[in-house]
């Protein structure tokens, strides 16, 4: 019996109340169940991913937990109402290198149909995803190259999840044919990328998104978006994928910073980075910063992308609604330029986690806003802010150029 198949109908009014759903809807055990209530709703779902999910799973914590894939799945309702839920999904395996996310949403005509559709979405697509990585079953092989170095990958593909007011028979390979060529050019050494794929049409009203590691791709969602044009249909209709991609074990360059304690040994670094910076005082001391760095972390290219991207990132941070260029640019003393995606690199954005989970801990004291702001104030993008904002102009949603950075001949883009 699927997913779906398992809540029953129930026609709601906006007059039938809480109550009235509570005596409805009942657990195995007898107890009543309020499909209203946080607590209840993630203990639901808790049950109903370990008995829907085929594979041997155990209740871990507030999770559960899929021993042979040794796999964790943490469901959290960020909302719950009459009219939809909101569910936050953390998915985490120490193989992969880092955590996943997904966000999955149901707006149906009562509690019970909206928590049925919000987990259909997520175990139909994202788990079927997950359980076909993890047993490898039907990858794709691809190759890649990155900062002189081969990369081969697996790519699996899962289901289109489609809702709306028409049936609609897509393909598996569309978006993947449309977007495998750009999506390449976007991984770097990471052990595991995985990208979702949204599209959805009302009329002119068009929607395409392409996440890749959680972090909207505009590029990639023009392309999706385009698809989602091309559709001939009535009312609305919405088309979800997911793509992981794993890297085989044989071309993965080993990082010091994946991990419990190599995130661990990267926030001591990045908390000492943002030491130095706050304590360089003169224009001597700033402009020896990089060097500086580069020794006091005892890692020179992390000591140099602290100095480059920590005050990017927090400019990005402060100035949200802007769109930042995907990529940057290095520029070597021979004059040559290399593009990199930042989706590519394998501490731009784990920088960012380190650094703002610092400033959450309070490391810093009383001086944590003053670090923040001061790293706003010197970067390269909020200096153009700056100069657009003193002439009148609105920057709330401005697009950047792609910044350049100076490096030396032993940089080693990572």
């Amino acid at each position: 019996m699927g997913l779906l198949d398992i809540f029953k109908s129930k026609k709601g009014t906006k007059e039938e109340t809480r109550e009235e759903i509570k005596e409805e809807i009942k657990e195995e055990n007898g107890e009543q169940l309020d499909f209203l209530n946080p607590d209840d709703v993630t203990e639901y779902i808790i049950k109903q991913i370990s008995e829907i999910t085929e594979e041997e799973n155990t209740r871990k914590d507030n999770g559960i937990f899929f021993p042979k894939w040794n796999v964790f799945v943490q469901p959290q309702v960020r909302q719950v109402t009459e009219k939809g839920i909101i569910l936050d999904i953390l998915i985490n395996a120490p193989q992969w290198g880092k955590d996943l996310y997904e966000c999955t949403v149901g707006m149906g005509s009562d509690p019970q149909s909206n928590i049925g559709l919000a987990l259909g979405s997520f175990i139909f697509s994202f788990m079927q995803g997950i359980a076909a990585m993890e047993e490898h079953r039907d990858g794709i092989s691809v190759e890649t190259k990155f900062s002189g170095n081969i990369h081969k990958w697996n790519v699996y593909r899962t289901d289109i999840v489609g809702m709306g007011n028409e049936e609609m028979e897509t393909s598996v390979d569309v978006y993947w044919n449309e977007l495998m060529e750009d999506i390449l050019n976007h991984l770097g050494n990471q052990k595991l990328s995985y990208i979702k794929i949204f599209a959805s049409k009302m009329g002119d009203d068009i929607t395409g998104e392409c996440r890749i590691d959680d972090i909207v791709s505009m590029e990639l969602s023009k392309k999706v978006a385009q698809i989602a044009r091309n559709w001939d249909v009535q009312g609305f209709v919405s088309q979800k994928q997911f793509f992981f991609i794993r890297q085989d074990e044989e071309t993965i360059i080993n990082n010091p910073y994946e991990g419990e304690e190599g995130f661990k040994l990267l926030k001591e670094k990045v908390a000492l980075a943002a030491k130095m910076f706050y304590e360089s005082e003169t224009e001597e001391e700033y402009n020896s910063l990089p060097a500086r760095l580069m020794e006091a972390l005892e890692d020179p290219v992390l000591g140099y992308e602290c100095y480059a991207f920590l005050p990017e990132i927090c400019t990005e941070n402060a100035f949200p609604d802007a769109q930042y260029a995907e990529y940057v640019k290095f520029v070597y003393p021979d004059g040559r330029k290399e593009n990199v995606y930042k989706s590519q690199l394998a501490d731009y954005e784990i920088l960012r986690k380190a650094l703002f989970t610092i400033f959450s801990e309070g490391v810093f004291g009383d001086d944590t806003n003053n670090i923040y702001q001061e790293y706003v104030g010197s970067s390269a993008t909020y200096n153009c802010f700056s100069q657009m904002m003193e002439n009148g102009s609105d920057i709330k949603y401005v697009s950047t150029t792609a910044l350049a950075f100076m490096v030396d001949d032993g940089f080693i883009i990572r």
